[in-house]
Formats: structure tokens, sequence, C-alpha cells
């Protein structure tokens, strides 16, 4: 509310000037201390001068009380002696005598109560000497039985200088009345200005008061206003901002802080984002080569994965020719025994199984295209090149049978008759990505894995079928039975066939 009506450049001006904000503090109390002595100084001062005046009146008081007392004496000596006059004896003279000197001790109280009327004093003292002296003398001529001669001289010289000590002191105390009327409108004046000036005083004092509080604390409410506006801009992440604060002590320091601090937040927070953008980066691309191993692990041995990782040759999924070594494998008495057995032995024994085969395709660096229940693919010289593909092909054929075997013995003691049967062929496929989004399988399309499959379906339990144009790449290394020309499925001439009955030593 004060705000409304008060000027905005006197805060403005107390947050420049260059002091601390205790000593702006310690400067607005201290000016109010100032303001409260000066309103007391001058309470004082106006009680100081209505105590003078009180002063004044008293001792005017007191003058009037001295001068009716001399204008009573001067009146009662005058009594006395013309009693003395009309009845002279000694007891009377005696009372007199000690009116006499009293009258001297009020003479003396005049003196003291009118000092400042010199003067006066001196013309009082003169009249009453003359006086005392006439009033003396007229007793002595009483009591030398002159009474015409002391009546004579009582109303001569004594009755004159009565009435004119008299007339003085009405005239005196006449004036000091008209004193203490003069004083007493003059106190009541003095009193009504004394109030009003330490009415104004007060007021004046509480103004300044009040401004210098509003200024003061104006000059520190509006910077923490400002900067906690800016504080919570700069909790919503805008950092653009500046915070604009006159002040030039501690919160004017504060501010150009919350300034600095806004700036480096700002670049901070940019840093952060485009480190997290680098990150999502590099968390998309480790994303992507946790999907390209699982995806190259599901086909290759961990070997052939690393190796193509490391190469970066992802082309090959795009398709591509190549002459490679096909193997198709499956066991001879299975469809009977999965139409018998258990759905749960039947598991089992594929997951065995599979593993099985599957070490062993890994070891020889095989692709491993697909299973197909019992059914197995392999393939080799893809993705990785090599120049013994069909070798390790052979190898690896004789070695799952080896495998197989001893498997059999486990499985005739269960009641389950299975054995491997092997199809080998060497020749050119197209290789590649074959499915749809989602549901990808890398693969070999090609007569060479037709002839393997189909020299499978011929093999008896226990038996490795290859062609003859295969047995020409491994003849050195088997010791093979010619069979004889097999009529294949989807094959129009005879395929010569032969079983490899093992490794030469």
């Amino acid at each position: 509310m004060m705000r409304e009506w008060l000027p905005d450049w006197l805060p403005r001006f107390v947050a420049r000037v260059p002091a601390t904000v205790q000593t702006k503090l310690l400067a607005a109390f201290l000016a109010m201390v100032v303001l409260l002595i000066t309103v007391g100084f001058v309470g004082l001062q106006a009680l100081s001068d209505l105590n003078r005046r009180a002063e004044e009146l008293v001792e005017l008081q007191r003058k009037i009380a001295a001068y009716r007392q001399l204008q009573h004496d001067t009146t009662a000596q005058l009594y006395y002696v013309a009693s003395t006059l009309v009845a002279p004896n000694e007891q009377t003279l005696a009372a007199t005598l000690r009116q006499l000197n009293q009258f001297g001790f009020h003479l003396d109280w005049f003196e003291f109560v009118a000092k400042d009327e010199v003067e006066l004093i001196s013309q009082v003292r003169k009249d009453y000497d003359r006086f005392i002296q006439v009033e003396t003398q007229v007793i002595e001529l009483i009591r030398a039985g002159k009474i015409a001669e002391g009546r004579e001289l009582q109303l001569a010289q004594a009755s004159p200088l009565a009435d004119r000590l008299e007339r003085l002191m009405n005239q005196l105390a006449s004036e000091a009345e008209d004193d203490i009327a003069a004083s007493i409108e003059l106190s009541h004046t003095a009193y009504l200005t004394s109030r009003w000036v330490v009415i104004g005083f007060a007021v004046g004092s509480i103004g300044l008061a009040l401004i210098l509080g509003y200024a003061i604390s104006w000059s520190l409410i509006d910077p923490v206003r400002t900067m906690d506006t800016r504080l919570k801009q700069i909790a919503t992440g805008d950092f653009s901002q500046q915070v604009e604060v006159p002040n030039r002590d501690e919160l004017g320091t504060l501010a150009a802080n919350l300034n600095h601090m806004s700036e480096e937040l700002g670049r901070l927070y940019q840093q952060i984002e485009e480190w997290n953008r680098t990150l999502e980066d590099k968390v998309k691309q480790q994303v992507d080569q946790i999907q390209r191993i699982s995806r190259l692990k599901r086909y290759f041995s961990p070997q052939v994965a690393e190796t193509i990782l490391e190469s970066e040759d992802y082309n090959l999924f795009k398709g591509h020719r190549r002459e490679i070594t096909a193997v198709f494998l499956d066991l001879r008495g299975f469809t009977a025994f999965s139409d018998s057995a258990e759905p749960e032995e039947v598991l089992a024994l594929l997951r065995s199984y599979h593993a099985e085969m599957g070490n062993l395709i890994f070891k020889f660096e095989g692709t491993l295209e697909r299973f197909a229940g019992d059914g197995i693919m392999v393939f080799f010289n893809d993705p990785i090149p090599c120049d013994d593909a069909t070798e390790k092909a052979v190898r690896m054929a004789v070695e799952m049978r080896a495998r197989v075997k001893q498997l059999r013995q486990e499985w005739l003691n269960k009641g389950y008759d299975l054995d491997l049967g092997v199809g080998l062929a060497a020749g050119f496929a197209t290789l590649g990505s074959i499915g749809f989004e989602g549901r990808m399988d890398y693969g070999a399309v090609g007569n060479v894995t037709n002839l393997a499959a189909r020299l499978c379906g011929e093999a008896k339990g226990g038996q490795i079928l290859t062609d003859q144009k295969t047995l020409s790449k491994i003849e050195d290394l088997i010791e093979a039975e010619f069979l004889g020309e097999l009529h294949l499925k989807g094959f129009a001439r005879p395929v010569p066939a032969l079983s490899i009955a093992k490794l030469k030593a």
C-alpha cells in the first residue's frame, strides 16, 4: 500500500548506496535513534521552559507575599505606636519595640526575594531605616513622658513614611500580579507551542522512520523477490534470462552470482543435452550391436559372429552367391517316436540333441541355417570364406555320427530306436536374409541344399551320403563306399551316391 504513493527512486537510491546490508540497517537504526533523541530533547526543552516559567510564577508569588507582608508590617507598626500613644505603659512599649525588631526580619526576607530589584531595595531600605528611626524616637519620647511631641513626630514623619512604603508595596504587588497574569498567559501560549512542536517532531520522526523503513525494506525485498522469480524460472529449465538488481551490497553480489550460476547451469544443461544425445546414439548403437550379435549368434558360432562384427560386413544379409558345402541331418525313426512318446519326452530329447549338434556345428565354424524338428541344416564357407569348407563339413558330420552313436545307447535303454542320417553336398548357392520384417532368417537357397536334403532322406541310420562331385574335394581325406546312382526327387538325372565310411588315418 505504501509503495503506491511513495516514490520508487528512494529504495533504488538506498539500493545503489555502496555499503553492506548490515551497514545500511545500522544507519537506519541510528537515524531512528537520533530522531527519538531529538524528540526527547525537544520535549525536555519544552518541559524545561514550562518549569522555568513555573519557577518565575513562584518567584512572583513570593515577591507579592513579601510586598504584602512588608505593607502589613508597616501598617501594624503605625497601629502599635498609635496604641502606645493612647496607653503609654512599659509593657506596650516593650511589645512595640519587639514588633519593630521583627519588622526588620521581614525586611531581610523582602531583600532576599527582591534581590534583583537593586534600586527598589535601596529605596525601601532607606525609607525603612528612616521609619524605624522615627518610630524609635516616638517610643523614646513616649517613655520620656513627651507624648505630645511623640504624637507630633508620628504624624509629621512616621505616617508619611508608612504611607509611602504602603503605596510602594501596593504598586509592586500590582505589578507582580500583572506579571503573574502575563506569565500565565505566556506559559499557556508556550505550552501550546511546545505541545505542537513535540507533536510535530514526533509525527515527523514517525514519518521519517516509516520512510527509512520503507526504503530499506524495499531495497532488500525487491531484489529477493526478483531473484526468487528468477530461481523459479531456472527450476523450469529457463537459463536464458538475467536478473537485474541495482543493489551495490551483498544482494547485488548475490544477484551477480545468480546470473553466473544461471549461465553455468545453462552451459552445463546444454552439455548434458549434447551428452544425452551422444549417449542415446551410443545406446542405440549398442542396442543395434546387441541385436546384430544376437542375430549373428543365431546362425554362426561366437567366433564367426565376432569376426563379422569386427569386419562390420553386414552386406552379406542383402544377398550374394558363393560356393558352399551344405550338410543336412535328421534322426531316423523320430516320426514314429514323436507319435508314441509323451510331449515332454520329445522336447527333452530334442533339446539334448540340438545342444550336442549345435556345439559341434560351432566347433567347426559352420553356419546354422535352421532347426526343423529333428532336421538340421548347416553350411560352410559363408559368411567367412575358408579353403577347407568341405573338409570341415566332413569332419563335423563324422563327429556328429560318433556322438549320436553314443547317445543311441542311452536312447535304446529308454526304448527309443533312433539313429542319425546325414546328407552332404558342395556347390553354389544364393545366401542372405529370408523372411519378413520381425522374422528374418539367414539361409542358403540353391540346388546344393536340395541335394544335401535329398541325400539325407536316402541315408540309413548311421550313414553319411555325398555325391561324386563333392567326393572329388575330399577323396584324400575319407574312405567311401560307392552306392550307385540314386534317383532323387527334383533331379532330372540320377546322382552317383557314396557313403562315407570313415576318415583316413
